[in-house]
């Protein structure tokens, strides 16, 4: 009895139903990825435990541009292009270590996370916040040989 209801109403209101369903599966999918990006995630307090215990490597993420315009102290500069293409020779003896991602955009750093992992790094985290929290927070920064705050 309920199923042909059912039916009748989504026979009588196919936009709606469309757009309902729609809806249902955005935010299945914003949930399902967000619980499985938080576990990969630190925030900068873990990460600079990581790099000071662990000796963890920042992998920046971002264009040449952006990454000498300010970047935490000694990462390493990797174009999206290059993990993307497995052209990773300034990362390969870092597959041992920890990997900290980071960009301005987290989504876009979970796919990196993503690509590392199949080219067989063991340990791979996301700066949760991304170079911009870092700035906001006030953390420091350098830009050729100088440090800003």
């Amino acid at each position: 009895m309920y199923m042909q209801e059912i039916i009748i109403f989504l026979q009588q209101h196919t936009v709606l139903s469309i757009v309902w369903i729609l809806l249902l599966i955005a935010t299945l999918y914003t949930t399902i990825s967000s619980c499985l990006f938080k576990s990969s995630e630190i925030l900068r307090d873990q990460a600079i435990l990581l790099i000071n215990k662990k000796k963890a490597i920042v992998i920046d993420i971002r264009s040449q541009d952006d990454y000498c315009s300010g970047h935490i102290t000694n990462s390493i500069n990797v174009s999206i292009k290059d993990i993307k293409n497995n052209n990773i020779c300034k990362l390969k003896r870092f597959k041992k270590y920890p990997l900290i991602v980071v960009h301005d955009n987290n989504s876009l750093a979970h796919s990196i996370k993503q690509h590392l992992y199949k080219l067989k790094f063991e340990e791979v985290y996301v700066l949760h916040g991304g170079i911009v929290d870092w700035k906001s927070d006030n953390f420091p920064l350098l830009l050729t040989n100088k440090i800003l705050k």
